[in-house]
C-alpha cells in the first residue's frame, strides 16, 4: 500500500516475491527470507532504494496473572532495519526496569551485538569536567606532538593534515 500524503510504502510480510514490474520488487527481493516470509512483520519504506523499517511486536515478559497466550497488541514497534543489500540491524528492547520498552541494544547482520547507553548532556559535561580535573595519566610533555603518529610512515603538519613519508 502506498500513501501519497506520507510518501511511504507499507507492506506486510508473508510473500516470497512482489509481482513483476512492481516498484518495490527489487528491494523486496533483497530482504533476507526470514523477514520477507514472516506474516507477523510489516515493512515500511519511503523509497524504492530502501531502507526498510521493520515493524513487529516487542518482546513482552508475561506477568504471573496474565492469561496465555496474550492477545496481540494493536500497534507495531520498530524492531529492525534492512538496507537494499540485505544487511540488517535488529533492535533489542529492555523487558523490565526503568528502561522497559526502550531500545537498549542492536545486533547487526554479522551477529555483532552493541549495547546502547542513554546519557544526558549534563552527565557528559560533569564527566568531562571531573576527568579533566583529575586526569594525571592524560598529561603529556609540552614537547610531545599534538597529533599522535597513529600509522607508521605518517606525519602530521602544523594544521593537522596527515601526509605519508616516502622512504627509499
Amino acid at each position: 500500500m502506498y500513501s501519497r500524503s506520507e510518501s511511504m510504502w507499507l507492506v506486510r510480510g508473508g510473500k516470497a516475491a512482489q509481482p513483476d514490474g512492481h516498484t518495490l520488487a527489487r528491494l523486496w527481493a533483497s530482504l533476507p527470507p526470514d523477514i520477507r516470509l514472516s506474516p507477523h512483520l510489516y515493512l515500511a519504506t519511503n523509497s524504492a532504494q530502501g531502507p526498510w523499517w521493520i515493524l513487529g511486536w516487542s518482546e513482552r515478559v508475561p506477568g504471573t496473572e496474565d492469561v496465555l497466550p496474550a492477545p496481540l497488541p494493536p500497534y507495531r514497534v520498530l524492531t529492525g532495519l534492512a538496507d537494499r543489500f540485505g544487511q540488517t540491524l535488529t533492535y533489542r528492547r529492555e523487558a523490565a526496569g526503568d528502561l522497559a520498552g526502550e531500545i537498549t541494544g542492536v545486533t547487526d547482520g554479522a551477529g555483532r551485538e552493541f549495547r546502547l547507553v542513554l546519557t544526558t548532556q549534563a552527565q557528559r559535561a560533569e564527566e568531562a569536567r571531573t576527568s579533566s580535573l583529575s586526569s594525571s595519566d592524560r598529561s603529556r610533555p609540552l614537547s610531545a606532538s599534538a597529533f599522535p603518529d597513529t600509522l607508521p610512515g605518517t606525519e602530521y603538519g602544523p594544521t593537522g593534515v596527515s601526509a605519508f613519508r616516502r622512504c627509499g
